[in-house]
């Protein structure tokens, strides 16, 4: 029977890494390697869990990281508002994170327009510390491995007003309401990548989607989007997007030449598993696998 909630706590242990073939065969070579799991959009569905824990158990890989790119919660704006209902919904995302943690590996993520606003502060510091091995990566970076960081950026395109949206937009108070928002905070967030891990490749992480049709491509609403991942390609320094965007199907498509990544949907089932290896000093995507658990 599965769990209607995160509060059944299942005896499962990560994987022995003699027992994965990708790890075994790098490592014969020489050859560095990460393995990553990439979720999107729970929206709260945690039975979801059971079934991921189920999947690995049957098909044992060895992980170095589980990203999530936002939507663990479903809140609605007016939810938002009552402090009781906020905190709550903290206390499920720790027993989210915390189970995903039983996959003996770190776990990061970005929120999204279904969590919560505290989520959001500006600084490490203010945002609630909700397990021991998980990391909120939004507006920050993070090493992966030598030569290897994810840049993280939460928020959601807003489809009724044609804008991009923090959530919380504690530092700007809603003054962008056009993709200058999203844009400047990209970029800064590269510049920064690019200075402080200055020989490192980069995956960007975000729920929010870079346009890859001839209508988005095409709307001036993405124009600020489309320089920045331009100027980013130019760079050859990003080697993935990662992203999560409720209304598009899981996908491996491309945008400037970067390789852009959904995992779908893990409330419907999906969830991607992506593998990397070093090779001569650059990172490259080995593999990906798009899992469907239901």
């Amino acid at each position: 029977m599965e769990p209607s909630g995160t509060e059944e706590i299942f005896d499962w242990q990560p994987v022995d890494p003699n027992k994965d073939t990708f790890y075994l065969d790098a490592k014969a070579k020489g050859s560095p390697t990460l393995c990553v799991f990439v979720f999107s959009g729970l929206f709260g569905k945690a039975a979801q869990l059971y079934r991921m824990k189920n999947y690995i158990q049957k098909n044992p890989r060895f992980i170095d990281y589980a990203i999530f790119l936002g939507n663990l919660s479903n809140l609605s704006s007016e939810e938002k508002k009552a402090a009781e209902v906020q905190a709550q919904t903290e206390g499920e995302i720790s027993s989210v994170l915390d189970y995903a943690e039983n996959l003996g590996c770190k776990v990061l993520y970005v929120p999204a327009e279904g969590d919560p606003d505290s989520l959001y502060e500006p600084t490490e510091e203010q945002r609630p510390k909700l397990t021991t091995n998980s990391k909120n990566i939004h507006k920050t970076c993070y090493s992966l491995g030598e030569g290897l960081i994810v840049a993280g950026i939460g928020g959601y395109f807003n489809n009724n007003t044609k804008s991009w949206n923090e959530i919380n937009l504690l530092e700007e108070k809603g003054n962008y309401t056009s993709s200058k928002y999203f844009e400047t905070n990209l970029r800064s967030l590269i510049q920064n990548a690019n200075m402080t891990h200055e020989k490192s490749q980069i995956l960007l992480a975000s729920y929010i989607s870079p346009p890859l049709h001839n209508e988005e491509l095409q709307d001036n609403e993405f124009k600020d989007y489309i320089s920045v991942i331009k100027e980013a390609q130019a760079s050859e320094k990003v080697l993935a997007i990662l992203s999560g965007n409720k209304n598009r199907t899981k996908s491996l498509r491309y945008c400037s030449e970067i390789t852009v990544l959904n995992p779908g949907s893990l409330k419907d089932g999906h969830m991607a598993i992506l593998e990397l290896i070093k090779v001569k000093g650059k990172w490259k995507i080995a593999s990906t696998e798009f899992i469907n658990l239901m």
